[in-house]
């Protein structure tokens, strides 16, 4: 036996161990160590039979030739190097999930010790992430009703890893903070104040940029068909009401990707990309939202595909008032929401 072939051959013996130590240790999940005895099975074959690497070679090439066989093995060796990445980067995705968990739960954990055990029973809480947006909130927040349908309103700015004076200008508002210490995006933030609207037993939860895009005053144009009992989560949009132009660019890609989600869910939807909502909170418990970033799709998927009654109310959509804007480009704005409507679709 050749040094290559005994080099191969305590390979996968390493592998298959250090799959199953790792197993044991409860480092690995059952996929990881499926993968790891797939990888130390394959080097083991060809080690020991060379030759086996001529079937793949027969189906590759429709016949028997032993002079493929090293083609062959890098093919199907770069096939399984693809589906290694791909697979890498959904545990990469599953690492960033319990990231943001850890963070959102350490900023809830803060608000109890702070504010203890009052409630927002029967209240509509409007919930508002924000990532140095201090000059933006300063104007925003008093406009805030505190009183809508009989509803005494309540606010609380979710402070996303800010860096400015975010944090300083909600509280001299007087409005309650939570507070991410890193930034994590705008969904994560958002999951955060769900979570705060079941756990502090509020009636409805609506969600607002900072930016000064949506206007305060529209706020009870959202919860009126909750109250009224026609629907349990309603969507602001544009293309029902105003807007002030953005990019041509930003402007086809919310046509396009409307279109996409509309196909999908096999219902009208005329603007996906609103995050101006509100939604009645014992339906937050039936939701799976995991996006930090684009998020608003994964809402309208997540809760239209579980039965959610669903509507689409007119509202007025500015210009960002000031500061600037965190969204990526266009091109990887456009791919990350291409991404979070497939995956959300996908799992639902």
């Amino acid at each position: 036996m050749s040094a290559l072939r005994i080099t191969g051959l305590l390979l996968s013996l390493l592998v298959a161990a250090f799959a199953a130590v790792k197993y044991r240790q409860g480092r690995f999940k059952h996929s990881d160590l499926f993968i790891g005895l797939v990888v130390s099975f394959a080097l083991l074959l060809v080690s020991l039979k060379p030759d086996a690497a001529n079937v793949v070679a027969d189906v590759l090439t429709g016949r028997y030739r032993s002079t493929n066989r090293i083609v062959s093995i890098l093919i199907v060796s770069n096939i399984f190097t693809v589906l290694l990445i791909f697979w890498l980067m959904l545990r990469s995705n599953a690492i960033e999930r319990s990231i943001s968990e850890l963070v959102g739960a350490m900023a809830l954990s803060s608000f109890q010790q702070e504010f203890g055990d009052r409630g927002f029973e029967k209240k509509i809480l409007v919930v508002i992430p924000a990532y140095n947006e201090a000059e933006n909130l300063g104007r925003l927040l008093p406009r805030i009703p505190g009183k809508i349908s009989g509803y005494d309103v309540e606010t609380v700015v979710v402070v996303d890893g800010a860096t400015d004076d975010t944090e300083e200008v909600a509280r001299r508002a007087g409005v309650y903070t939570v507070v991410n210490r890193i930034n994590r995006g705008g969904g994560a933030a958002l999951r955060a104040g769900y979570k705060l609207a079941l756990a502090k037993n509020a009636e409805i939860v609506v969600t607002m940029d900072a930016d000064g895009q949506h206007r305060p005053e529209e706020i009870e144009r959202l919860v009126e068909p909750i109250i009224a009992g026609e629907a349990d989560f309603t969507s602001g949009s544009r293309v029902l009401g105003s807007q002030e132009k953005e990019s041509p660019v930003r402007q086809l890609g919310i046509v396009l990707f409307n279109r996409l989600i509309s196909l999908l869910l096999w219902r009208r939807i005329t603007d996906c990309s609103n995050a101006f909502r509100a939604l009645r909170v014992s339906e937050c418990a039936k939701l799976d939202l995991r996006q930090d970033q684009f998020h608003t799709t994964e809402l309208i998927i997540d809760a239209v595909s579980k039965g959610i009654r669903f509507k689409e109310v007119p509202v007025t959509v500015l210009r960002r008032q000031g500061g600037v804007t965190k969204k990526p480009p266009s091109l990887r704005y456009g791919w990350g929401f291409l991404k979070a409507i497939v995956t959300t679709w996908w799992r639902t």
